[in-house]
């Protein structure tokens, strides 16, 4: 008879964090569960703040595109969840445009400032 112990059955990622956070999948992602967890804590102008930041620190040595996707992607936690709480995604005036204006302009010029590691943009 052969014993199968835990540890073979339970798989596991020897990928660290530090090789899978430069890609651009990685980033959207962190973007998606961090402005959940934005809008779930801090409400008003602190959640705009909150997701100015998050899509800054996502936007660092990405290309534009990357950063362009996490600062809409943020920006619709936003309006989901600022405008009425309820996650309809309805924009709700000029006060949404500028959110997304100001976010758009936070993730293209971090993504500016910090060159792609591979340089081509």
């Amino acid at each position: 008879m052969s014993q199968t112990t835990l540890r073979t059955a339970i798989p596991r990622s020897d990928v660290p964090l530090r090789t899978m956070w430069p890609h651009a999948g990685v980033r959207v992602f962190v973007a998606y569960w961090g402005a959940l967890a934005v809008i779930d804590v801090v409400d008003g102008t602190s959640a705009v703040a909150a997701a100015a930041v998050l899509v800054a620190v996502c936007s660092v040595h990405q290309h534009a595109v990357t950063a362009v996707a996490v600062a809409v992607e943020a920006w619709l936690f936003l309006v989901a969840f600022l405008g009425d709480g309820h996650g309809a995604l309805a924009v709700h005036g000029t006060a949404d445009a500028v959110r997304l204006l100001l976010l758009l302009t936070v993730a293209t010029t971090t993504a500016a400032l910090t060159p792609h590691p591979r340089g081509d943009r």
